[in-house]
Order: C-alpha cells, then sequence, then structure tokens
C-alpha cells in the first residue's frame, strides 16, 4: 500500500508565495501525489503549468504558475489535452487567415485589371 504524507497542506496563501510551485508541493495542495502532477503536465492535461524535456538528458523541468494552480483547485477544469487545443486552434486560425488572403488577392486581381 503506497506511503501517504503526513506533511499538511500547503494554503493558497503559501501556494501563492510561490514563482513556480514544485511538483511535490502542488501534490500536496491538490491531495494527488507528485507522481499524477507530473505526468499530467508532461501530457500537458491540465491549465496551470507545463513541463518541457531536455531531449539531452531525458530529464523534465516543470513551471507550475502559483495563480493558476489555486484556481485550478477553486473553480475546477476537466483535464484537457493542451495539445489538442493548439493544433485545433491553428487549424482554425490557418482556414480564417487563408478565406482572408483569398479575398485579398482576389481584390488586388481586380485592381490590377482597373490600373
Amino acid at each position: 500500500m503506497p506511503k501517504r504524507s503526513t506533511a499538511p497542506r500547503p494554503t493558497d496563501e503559501e501556494i501563492l508565495r510561490y514563482d513556480n510551485v514544485p511538483p511535490q508541493v502542488a501534490g500536496l495542495y491538490l491531495g494527488n501525489s507528485s507522481t499524477t502532477i507530473v505526468r499530467a503536465l508532461q501530457q500537458g492535461r491540465v491549465p496551470f503549468g507545463w513541463a518541457a524535456l531536455n531531449e539531452d538528458t531525458g530529464t523534465y523541468t516543470y513551471n507550475i504558475s502559483p495563480g493558476g494552480l489555486v484556481e485550478y483547485k477553486h473553480h475546477g477544469g476537466s483535464p484537457v489535452d493542451l495539445s489538442l487545443m493548439q493544433a485545433l486552434m491553428r487549424e482554425a486560425v490557418d482556414r480564417i487567415l487563408a478565406e482572408r488572403l483569398s479575398g485579398v488577392r482576389a481584390a488586388m486581381t481586380a485592381l490590377e485589371r482597373v490600373v
């Protein structure tokens, strides 16, 4: 059976004093293990931080926003695949830009005919 932490759960005020909340502290604060926190960060499934892989060493660096973490705890948010959201947003922006550029090209062609 996994060992439960007996450390006291940090308060909002304690979390907000950090510039970057360590995953272990974030886990205590949310009532999860640090492993759960780092995996969620690595998979881009939480909105309060990110993980960056150093490909040379195979290690991760984590950034957890104190304000984002407190907001997440109090107002929740379902885990999302942020990379999927980014891809969908990129697609939408690309489509809109293509449509607008098409209109600009048509206008330029019409102007060239007049001149």
